[in-house]
């Protein structure tokens, strides 16, 4: 189990980048235990997040570094992924990569689902809502972490993604 000190940003598997506030003891529910306590960086920055230590491993990990996202972004732009035309098992899968968060799986479905959108509306249809509700997901965390490795705003981070050339 890695131990992040307070001041350490990480990606929080749901709530994107966050800092280590602080690390204290707590009391919920009559349970005393040790706690991180983090911050969103980019989104619900109002908001707290309480997650205990020892379950962290499951929610928490180090961000990448700048040489690993750029590595990361050109392995994905190069991968051949085959769309899966099943409905139920593609959410599944977008489910999956979501709450893994790991960001070649991430940077991969992004992709996919971009090709697979513009493929669409060029025939005047649009992706399932599922298929546009993990995408905005993705793109989400995606945004946030290159935001910070690249210290640029999300938005640019974003449109960065989407070039050919990856880093600003």
């Amino acid at each position: 189990m890695a131990v992040f000190e307070k001041g350490t940003y990480l990606m929080h598997k749901s709530e994107g980048v966050c800092v280590v506030e602080d690390i204290r003891v707590e009391r919920f529910g009559g349970i005393s235990r040790q706690y991180y306590i983090l911050r969103p960086l980019y989104e619900n920055v109002s908001t707290t997040v309480f997650l205990p230590i020892e379950s962290a491993d499951k929610r928490l990990r180090e961000l990448i570094t700048k040489e690993e996202g750029e590595r990361l972004l050109s392995k994905a732009k190069t991968q051949v992924v085959t769309w899966e035309t099943n409905d139920r098992l593609r959410q599944e899968h977008s489910h999956q990569v979501v709450r893994e968060c790991e960001t070649l799986q991430l940077l991969t479905l992004v992709y996919s689902l971009r090709e697979k959108r513009t493929e669409l509306a060029n025939q005047g249809k649009k992706l399932r809502f599922f298929d546009e509700t993990a995408l905005q997901e993705c793109e989400r965390l995606l945004s946030e972490e290159f935001a910070y490795i690249w210290d640029v705003e999300k938005s640019r981070a974003l449109s960065q993604l989407y070039k050919k050339e990856p880093s600003p």
